[in-house]
Formats: structure tokens, sequence, C-alpha cells
């Protein structure tokens, strides 16, 4: 997996959580904004990473650690 910066990964995960936007069309985007040639499967990856992280924070969280 490609290793992305944090503003990368931010506008990835703002971007697919407020537009239905596809994940060819957000690697289309991050090629325009931030130079970044990156394929629709790394963009899903990192994603679903994310998105996998801030679930474990919060359980971890929960469970007051």
């Amino acid at each position: 997996m490609a290793k992305l910066y944090p503003d990368v990964v931010k506008f990835i995960v703002e971007t697919r959580n407020n537009q239905n936007v596809t994940f060819e069309k957000l690697a289309e985007m991050l090629d325009e904004k931030f130079g970044i040639r990156v394929t629709a499967t790394t963009v899903r990856n990192r994603y679903v990473q994310h998105r996998y992280d801030h679930i474990a924070d919060k359980i971890q969280q929960a469970e007051g650690k």
C-alpha cells in the first residue's frame, strides 16, 4: 500500500464521506490536487484502513484504555 501523507488521507476520507464519489474518481482527484498518482484500489484500501483504525480507537476508548 502506498504511504500517503495525513493531508491526503484526510482529503480521501472527507471527500468520500461528504460526496457520492467512486474510488476511481478519488484517485483522479488526488492526481489533480496533489500530483499523486495512485490506483483506485490503493485509495479504497487506505480509506478502509482509516475507518478500521477509527473504529478500533473508539473501542479502546469505550473500554477505558
